[in-house]
Formats: structure tokens, C-alpha cells, sequence
């Protein structure tokens, strides 16, 4: 999504969060920049952060949510996107769409109402008459989980009211009624997220009190508390339901005021996502006069022990990322799942959170913006590592690449060499002072390890050019400059020594720049030659015996998967490429190439990135990464 501008005044008040009193606007603002990184509105996930701005947009007026939310549903009207997932209201991107029909933005309400009236009569439903996405195996074990009360309810209750549909009305109220009673956890008042879903068997239910699942509860409860009309038939039992549930929820606030990832343990960690939902229910509850006033106490602390999650640069920490039913559906491994900074799954319910203490008119609270995530946060890092034969390392919160010196040019060339992360937080220096040390940064201890063997190949983009049908590379660099290094933004140049030809002499220079929030990495390539003429340049994936590969011309992309044996892991590579640029694909050796036209005097541009299988963000690696290399293009790849 390419981000609306904004004026230079309002970016400074962003950074102007007091120590004592944090603004809750402001803060709410600076998280929605940061999730401009890393939230894709056409996910689940990015339906959540587009309706929190278009509630912040109807609580506050601002024309800073207008516009982000505006700049979102356009792209959905307009049929230059349409949303995936499971439930058709993903398709056109959620809540957002009836509710900024709501606020009076006439121009959604086709789409909104054609969106409603389609997943009414065609989202397939288990034998009890609750939607379930279309998985042939979870409506055969008549199977129910959390999501559709945050996929459904919310839409489904205002595109009634806004089309007078009392039908859909009714089920919104029903349903979410319907799905607490058969997901209950008689224990703990509080609900367990899936029955009869994935390899569960028909009428089993997951062992957990997961928090985001909780808090998809709240979600939809926030909405019929809100906005369910006082006459419908169900509104008594919903008021009955939260007044009871959320007693339940806050038998299991902390100290901090938040909420553990299994809310029955408070030894597992905090989880933000999930506590922010709960926060976002409860003040919508009491907001609504159908929880009791002497609740706000709780919401408040709440908030301020949120605020310690959110740091000023708007980074959102301890998410856990997708966790449907996950692994045996226990409480251990609920409690046992990673979780990160700026997962995607983070924003919309931090926002929305902020956006209900506004609405309470809570406009500043006295925290210690981001204090539980001084060690932890995301940050770009790039060094020369000289007491390491000068590599130049690099890396973000997703993926950290290695580029090699004249140093070492009898053992590797110019290609990329990649280190598996799996943690968000820097880890380049510490693992060159763990090998400095005798240690070994070869071994996964819980952080990732630098498994990947680039030798004289390619590696994840490295460049050289082809001529007569083969490819030539240069030697590692020659010279380099690191141009800058933000928290946010990397940068750095450098110089190859000269490919030598019958014909020609090629001096191949490279900026290689990367930001938080991506697994790519950007590379402009310009080329001198002695000749005066252009070259093709060539970027290349090595590949290591068994691979899956993909390339499309279309989008000028090639995508590699491989199961890396030393591991046991799959690895994906990704390149993709400038069409202004692009002349076709080639295989030399190892590498699976993508060629460019290089003019003399003008640049060659293209990304490069990989993922691995023990990252959770993108497990199941087997059905996420494809999807995701195969959605990303070059356009897609400069609009973050």
C-alpha cells in the first residue's frame, strides 16, 4: 500500500510521546506507519487494522485515518484487490467497508452489501448453521473455531444495519452466541479456540485458552455491545454473555494489566495481540453501559500496561503469529508457540485498543512507552566486520545476508551468503563474537544459524554477467561505503574488481539497501565498461541438487524452494526483478539466474530475499512461502 502523505508537523508530534504521559493519538499514529511495513490488508490480519483505523477515523475525526482508511477500500471498490482468506468478507477487506458506509462514505456501500448478501447465502456452515471457511474436512466433523465471530459478526451486524437486513442481524447476534457455547471452557469462564478443525477429530476441542482466540471473542462482543440494537431479540443474552465472560477475562489480568498467551498460565508470555482485544472488548463494554463502571479501573491499567509493548517508533511486540489449532491443540503447545515484534497481527488490535481509549476519553496515560521491550526490539544493522576478513553483514528483522572481501577470494566469490534467523531482534554481531569466542554459529540454538554454504556461487542474488551463454562473475569486493544505518533503513555500496573478457572490461558496482518488515533486500547494479556498451547482468539463486523452481515471466520473479539435508529444513529464495529490465532466465552451474539489460550509464534494479522453514512466521512453510513469493512483485516489493 503506498502510503498517503502526511504533513512534517504531524510526523514530529509522532515522536513527541512525553516519558511520563504518553498521547494515545499520537501513539496510535506512529503504529500505523509502522504497520505500513508489514500489514497486507488483503490478509485477515490486515481486515483487523483496516477497520481499527476506520473506528479511529470515526472516533477522532482526523484525516489521517480518513485517508489511510480510504486509500485501502479504494483499492478493494476498484477491483485492484481483492482480499484472500477464508470468508468472503476478506474479499472486499472487511468490517471497514459497512462501517465507513456507516460514517456516510457512500461510495463502499455496493461493495459492502454485495459482500454481505454473497457470504449469507454462500459461506459454507457447519451442521449447526455456524460459517466455516470452505474446508471439506471441518464442515464433515461439523467443526467451529474463533474466527468467523470477528469475520462475521461485526460485518454481518452492520451491513444490516445499514441495508435494514434484520436477517443478518439476527444471525450475527446467534452466531456469536452459538460459537461461545460450543467453544466454552467450563473451568475458567473463558473459551478454547477450534473443535473438529485440521487433523482433530470430530467433536474434539482444543485444550487451550489461547488470548487472541479470547480476543476475537471480544471483538465481536465489542461490536453487539456497541451496536446491537436495544429491541433485538438477542441483546439480552449478549449482554448476559459478556457481563459474565468478561468477569471470567479479568480473573486473569496480570500485574501489568494484560494477558498471557494460555490465560490460564501465567508463566507463559505476555501476548499483546490477544490482550489488546480483551482491552478493546472491555472498554467497548463499559462504553456501552452494559459492563459495570468500576470495570474502567482494569481498562485503564490495561492500557498502560500496553503502552510498555508499544515503543515511540510505533514497533508492536510479543505477538504470536498464525495458530490455528495448533500442533496438538494443548494448552503447552499454545503456550510453547514463537512470538515476535510487528507480527501481523499486532497492529490491528493495538490500534484498536487505543482507538476504544479514546473514545473513553482517555487522551493520555502515564506509562513507560516501550520499557518491556528495550532488548528485543527490531533494528537494520549493517557492519564491515573487520576482525572477520572484512564481510559486510547485514540484516533486519526477518533475514540477515554476508557479503565477502578480497580477503578470502581463494575460498568464495561475490555471491550472497544468508544466516537463518528465527528471532526478530539483531543477531550479527553476537554471532561473530560467539565464533570469535570458539562458539559456533553454525548450530541453531533457538536464534537460527548460518547453515547456508554459497562458496563460489550466487548464494540469494548475487550478481555477475552473461555473455556467450555463460555467466562470469566478479571476485568478492573490492571497495565499499555503508551510506547509512537507520533503526528502520539500511544502505551500502560497493565495488567489484573488473570481470576481464576477450572483448571487453566490466566493472560491476552495486547498492544494496534494505528496510525493517521485509525478507528482501533492494539492489541497483550499475556497470562501467571499456567498451562503452551495455551488458546483461545476471542475478542468481543457487540451488543445491533438489529443487522446486518457479519462474514467471509475467512478473519477471523466480522462486526456488529446496529441503536443505544438514538442517532438515525447507529454504526459499526469491528474486525479483525490474520489468523495465528483465530479458529472461538461465541456469549456469548451481544457479538458477534471471537476466537484465544493463545500458551503459543506467541501472539494473531487482529484490532478493529468503525464508526458512523454522521461522513460525511463515509456518506452514509448505503453503505460506510459495503463496507469498508467488503474490510478490516488484511494484508490491518499492510500495512498502
Amino acid at each position: 500500500m503506498k502510503r498517503t502523505l502526511i504533513s512534517l508537523t504531524f510526523l514530529c508530534l509522532l515522536c513527541a510521546c512525553s516519558a511520563d504521559k504518553v498521547d494515545l493519538a499520537r501513539t496510535a499514529a506512529a503504529v500505523a506507519q509502522r504497520a505500513e511495513n508489514y500489514t497486507d490488508p488483503r490478509h485477515y490480519s490486515g481486515t483487523v487494522y483496516t477497520q481499527a483505523m476506520a473506528e479511529l477515523y470515526n472516533t477522532t475525526g482526523d484525516a489521517f485515518w480518513r485517508e489511510r482508511t480510504c486509500a485501502v477500500l479504494d483499492k478493494f471498490a476498484s477491483g485492484q484487490w481483492q482480499g484472500f482468506g477464508s470468508y468472503i468478507s476478506y474479499k472486499i477487506g472487511g468490517t471497514a467497508a459497512p462501517e465507513m458506509v456507516r460514517y456516510g462514505f457512500e461510495a463502499y456501500r455496493e461493495m459492502a452489501l454485495a459482500a454481505a448478501d454473497s457470504m449469507f447465502i454462500h459461506q459454507p456452515r457447519n451442521a449447526d448453521g455456524i460459517m466455516l471457511p470452505p474446508w471439506p474436512a471441518a464442515i464433515e466433523k461439523n467443526g467451529v473455531f474463533m474466527d468467523p465471530v470477528f469475520a462475521v459478526t461485526p460485518y454481518l451486524l452492520y451491513a444490516g444495519l445499514v441495508a435494514d437486513k434484520q436477517e443478518w442481524i439476527d444471525y450475527a447476534a446467534w452466531m456469536t452466541l452459538r460459537t461461545f457455547s460450543d467453544l466454552a471452557d467450563s473451568a475458567s469462564g473463558l473459551v478454547h479456540q477450534a473443535r473438529g478443525i485440521n487433523s482433530m477429530a470430530e467433536g474434539q476441542v482444543t485444550g487451550d485458552c489461547w488470548s487472541r482466540g479470547n480476543g476475537w471473542g471480544a471483538m465481536a462482543l465489542a461490536a453487539l455491545m456497541r451496536d446491537l440494537p436495544r429491541d433485538n431479540r438477542y441483546y439480552g443474552e449478549v449482554c448476559e454473555l459478556a457481563r459474565r465472560y468478561f468477569e471470567a477475562v479479568l480473573k486473569y489480568q496480570d500485574e501489568q494489566g494484560l494477558w498471557h498467551q494460555e490465560m490460564t498460565w501465567p508463566e507463559s508470555f505476555t501476548e499483546i495481540s490477544g490482550s489488546a482485544l480483551l482491552l478493546y472488548g472491555l472498554g467497548s463494554g463499559i462504553e456501552a453501559g452494559v459492563l459495570p463502571g468500576e470495570w474502567r479501573e482494569a481498562f485503564e491499567k490495561g492500557i498502560a500496561g500496553l503502552l510498555q509493548y508499544i515503543d515511540e517508533r510505533g514497533n508492536v511486540a510479543n505477538t504470536c503469529s498464525g495458530c490455528l489449532a495448533y500442533k496438538d491443540g494443548s494448552k503447552q503447545a499454545y503456550a510453547s508457540h514463537a512470538y515476535y515484534c510487528n507480527e501481523r497481527h499486532s497492529f490491528g488490535p493495538a490500534l484498536l485498543a487505543l482507538g476504544q481509549a479514546l473514545r473513553l476519553g482517555i487522551r493520555k496515560v502515564k506509562a513507560p512507552l516501550g520499557a518491556a521491550m528495550k532488548e528485543t526490539t527490531p533494528l537494520c544493522v549493517v557492519f564491515c566486520a573487520e576482525d572477520r576478513k572484512a564481510d559486510i553483514a547485514w540484516e533486519n528483522d526477518f533475514s540477515a545476508f554476508r557479503i565477502y572481501s578480497q580477503q578470502v577470494k581463494n575460498k568464495v566469490s561475490s555471491g550472497v551468503d544468508y544466516w537463518a534467523k528465527r528471532v526478530d531482534y539483531p543477531i550479527l554481531r553476537r554471532w561473530y563474537a560467539k565464533d570469535a569466542a570458539g562458539g559456533s554459529y553454525h548450530v541453531d540454538e533457538g536464534e537460527g544459524c548460518d547453515f547456508y554454504a554459497v562458496g563460489k556461487n550466487r548464494g540469494i542474488g548475487g550478481i555477475g554477467i552473461w555473455a556467450q551463454d555463460a555467466l562470469l562473475v566478479p571476485e568478492p569486493y573490492e571497495s565499499y561505503c555503508i551510506d547509512y544505518c537507520t533503526p528502520d533503513s539500511l544502505q551500502f555500496s560497493v565495488v567489484y574488481p573488473a570481470i576481464v573478457t576477450e572483448r571487453d572490461s566490466v566493472v560491476l558496482a552495486q547498492t544494496i539497501s534494505m528496510k525493517l518488515g521485509s525478507y528482501y533486500y533492494k539492489a541497483s547494479v550499475s556497470a562501467r565498461t571499456a567498451s562503452g556498451k551495455g551488458v546483461t547482468l545476471a542475478a542468481g539463486l543457487t540451488t543445491f541438487g533438489a529443487p522446486q523452481i518457479c519462474r514467471d515471466e509475467t512478473h519477471g520473479s523466480l522462486n526456488v524452494v529446496e529441503m536443505n539435508e544438514e538442517i532438515g529444513e525447507s529454504v526459499g529464495s526469491s528474486l525479483v526483478v525490474d520489468k523495465a529490465c528483465f530479458k529472461g532466465f538461465a541456469r549456469f552451474a548451481q544457479d538458477e539466474l534471471v537476466l537484465m539489460d544493463l545500458p551503459e550509464g543506467s541501472c539494473a534494479e531487482f529484490f532478493a530475499g529468503a525464508a526458512w522453514g523454522r521461522d513460525s512466521r511463515f509456518e506452514p512453510f509448505s503453503r505460506k512461502w510459495p503463496r507469498i513469493s508467488a503474490e510478490t512483485t516488484f511494484e508490491s516489493l518499492l510500495g512498502q
